[in-house]
């Protein structure tokens, strides 16, 4: 095997892994950029790679919208839909009442 492969097949371990709760959450960051997936409600901890406002707290997947709280800050957001939370814009990329998928980018 060359090193492409075993770079894939780490990256996707480190995606698959995350860090979170069991079940389908965890996250995966590249530079300033993070995507974390909630298996329902719950908090994930992106701080050692966003920083100290990127802890993402998932409070409501209600189908196609979800409340999250980050840094403060409170927001309703349908999919598609992208809002600041301090420091952060977070993008919610799915949801379907009982997952969702965020894409959070921290601005430089």
């Amino acid at each position: 095997m060359g090193p492409r492969p075993s770079l894939a097949a780490a990256l996707v371990a480190v995606l698959l892994a995350g860090c979170g709760g069991g079940g389908g959450s965890g996250y995966g960051c590249t530079g300033n950029t993070c995507t974390a997936t909630f298996d329902g409600t719950g908090s994930q901890d992106l701080r050692s790679d966003l920083g100290d406002d990127a802890e993402i707290d998932v409070r409501d997947i209600s189908g196609d919208t979800v409340n999250i709280a980050a840094a403060g800050t409170e927001h309703n957001l349908k999919v598609g839909e992208t809002q600041d939370f301090g420091p952060l814009k977070i993008t919610l990329k799915a949801a379907d009442g009982e997952s969702a998928t965020v894409r959070v980018v921290k601005s430089a």
